[in-house]
């Protein structure tokens, strides 16, 4: 399966010369939009589009990031504009078992998304995504808050505090500056496995 960033899902064959890709494949299935509001088993709706007007449980407002983690069977999606990275819990073949997320890191439920002060438990614009398989840490790129922070998700609760900033010198300042040591307005993150960076 491939994940891209409108999370429609599609499914491609596996060969080891070359993955057959053909124009305008269909996706397998979707995140965001569904025909319905059941929280117990919501279908996606391919032809919605717009955003979901308040914060909840289903719906995203301006996805711009993703992140997989095969070893522990979890998505991670940004949800920009409701301030929120959403946790998809995933079966141990990495498919998704429904399509309702089962945590939310950034704000402390699934119906709040005030961006506010920085501190070390809010988000304000988070884009980009990137997980560390080996010390199971999600890195995020926070545009509002003009800094990149660590979570640790060895285990994972709503709201819980991120572990590191940079870009910041501490938790809650969240100036964006053209220093050494601050950022503005990061968008993209990338983690290199090989060099611990």
């Amino acid at each position: 399966q491939l994940f891209l960033p409108l999370f429609g899902l599609f499914s491609f064959p596996h060969n080891s010369q070359a993955a057959l890709i053909t124009n305008g494949a269909n996706a397998i299935d979707m995140l965001g939009q569904y025909d319905e509001a059941s929280l117990s088993d919501p279908q996606p709706s391919y032809t919605k589009g717009a955003a979901h007007d308040a914060p909840n449980r289903l719906g995203f407002s301006s996805p711009q990031g993703a992140a997989f983690d095969s070893v522990h069977h979890r998505l991670f999606i940004s949800d920009t504009s409701n301030n929120r990275v959403l946790v998809y819990n995933l079966n141990t073949d990495n498919t998704l078992p429904d399509r309702v997320p089962d945590n939310v890191l950034g704000q402390t439920n699934f119906a709040s998304n005030a961006a506010g002060a920085a501190t070390q438990a809010k988000m304000s614009g988070p884009y980009g995504l990137a997980y560390d398989s080996t010390n199971n840490r999600l890195f995020v790129a926070e545009s509002g808050y003009s800094r990149v922070v660590v979570y640790d998700v060895t285990a994972i609760t709503d709201g819980e505090n991120v572990v590191n900033v940079l870009g910041q010198p501490n938790f809650t300042t969240s100036s964006g500056q053209a220093t050494q040591a601050k950022m503005s307005s990061p968008r993209g993150v990338v983690y290199d496995s090989t060099n611990s960076r």
